[in-house]
C-alpha cells in the first residue's frame, strides 16, 4: 500500500525500529499465512473467529499502550482522507476482480483476510492512526509532523522521472491483471458448453471448455498476454532499477550505493 508512499513515510529496515502495530501486523500475516497452509482442516468460521481474535487483542494493547505514552491523535488534513480513499477503493478494486474469478472457500479466506489486514493499515497509516516507525509514531503523537526523508531531496530529478514513469507502468499492469480475471470470469460464465453461430471461440479454465463470442476471446487474450508479458518485465525493470540503476523504486528497500 506503501509503493506509492509520501516522501514523509519513513520505513524501518530493522524489527526494533518497527512501530508496535506494524510489529503486530507481521504476527497477523504470519496466522493469516498459517490458515493457509492449514486449508481444509479449518472452517471460514473459525478462520474468521482467530482473524478477529487476533484484531481484537492487538487493538486492546495498542491502545493500553497509547494511554501509557499519552499518546495523542493530532488529526487528519484532506489529504490524508483523500490518501485513506484510495488505499481503500485500491483494495476494493483488487477484491472484487479476484473474487469473481474464485469462489469463497476456506483456502481463500484467509487470504481475502490477509489482504484486508494490508489495506486497513494502509487506511490507519494514511490517517496518522499508526505508523510504520516506531519513531514516526512517537512523533505524531505528540502533534509533530514526521519530516521528509532528506533522499527525496538529494535525488537527481532524473531519477524522480524515472521512477514516476516505473509506478505508473507497474499500475496499469495491475489493472490489466485484474481486468484479465474479471474479463474471463465474466465471459466463462456467459460461455456456451457447444460451439454456436455466434459463440465459437474456446475458452479454456483448467482442462473445462466453453464457447465465447470471438470479440471476448480477444479482449481476455489481450489482457492475458498484457499480464503475462507486463508482470516479468516490471519485476525486472524494478530490480535493475532499484540496484543497478540507483532509482529507489521501492523506498523501504537499499538501491545500489545503500
Amino acid at each position: 500500500m506503501e509503493f506509492f508512499g509520501s516522501r514523509t513515510t519513513r520505513y524501518p529496515r530493522r524489527w526494533s525500529e518497527m512501530s508496535r502495530e506494524f510489529q503486530f501486523l507481521f504476527v497477523y500475516h504470519i496466522c493469516m499465512m498459517g490458515m493457509i497452509l492449514l486449508g481444509q482442516s479449518l472452517t471460514i468460521p473459525i478462520e474468521l473467529s482467530i482473524a478477529s481474535g487476533l484484531i481484537v487483542v492487538f487493538s486492546m494493547l495498542s491502545i493500553g499502550r497509547r494511554r501509557t505514552l499519552g499518546w495523542r491523535w493530532p488529526g487528519v488534513r484532506p489529504k490524508n482522507l483523500l490518501a485513506a480513499v484510495a488505499v481503500a477503493v485500491f483494495l476494493g478494486v483488487f477484491l472484487f476482480a479476484g473474487l469473481s474469478f474464485t469462489p469463497i472457500n476456506a483456502n481463500i479466506f484467509p487470504w481475502l483476510l490477509a489482504a484486508l489486514g494490508i489495506g486497513g493499515f494502509g487506511a490507519l497509516q494514511a490517517l496518522r492512526l499508526v505508523a510504520y516507525s516506531e519513531d514516526d509514531f512517537l512523533l505524531i503523537g505528540r502533534g509533530g509532523n514526521v519530516p521528509a526523508d532528506p533522499k527525496e531531496d538529494l535525488l537527481p530529478q532524473w531519477k524522480k522521472i524515472v521512477r514516476a514513469g516505473f509506478r505508473i507502468v507497474f499500475l496499469l499492469v495491475w489493472l490489466a491483471g485484474l481486468a484479465s480475471f474479471y474479463m474471463f470470469d465474466r465471459s466463462w460464465k456467459s460461455g456456451s458448453n457447444f460451439p454456436t453461430a455466434t459463440r465459437s471461440e474456446p475458452l479454456n479454465n483448467h482442462g473445462n471448455i466453453v464457447y465465447v463470442t470471438r470479440a471476448q476471446k480477444q479482449v481476455v487474450d489481450e489482457l492475458q498476454a498484457a499480464m503475462m508479458i507486463g508482470i516479468p518485465c516490471v519485476i525486472l525493470s524494478g530490480l535493475l532499477l532499484q540496484f543497478v540503476a540507483g532509482v529507489p523504486v521501492l523506498k523501504n528497500l537499499p538501491t545500489r550505493k545503500e
